[in-house]
């Protein structure tokens, strides 16, 4: 059984991403302690993890396809190499 520390180092966010989505039935509660902590089982963390993986995935290509930079460019880095002269 995993704590929501424990299922978010799994799945790469916060235990608070983790909390949520035991809230909104993204990720299965197996048990709770006597204390109220939602208690996780692995398999059902590492399915969230790649679920959450592939969303972003499918996010970014979206955003090539409508032209977003793949990487955001901050104000300070200066022109892209396409626009150096």
């Amino acid at each position: 059984m995993l704590t929501p520390a424990d299922a978010a180092r799994i799945a790469g966010v916060t235990p608070a991403t983790i909390r949520q989505a035991a809230r909104s039935g993204r990720l299965p509660t197996t048990a709770r302690t006597a204390g109220g902590i939602h208690l996780f089982v692995r398999k059902d963390a590492e399915r969230f993890a790649e679920d959450r993986k592939r969303k972003l995935a499918a996010s970014a290509r979206r955003d090539e396809r409508q032209g977003y930079p793949a990487e955001p460019r901050l104000p300070f880095d200066g022109p892209a190499p396409e626009d150096r002269g």
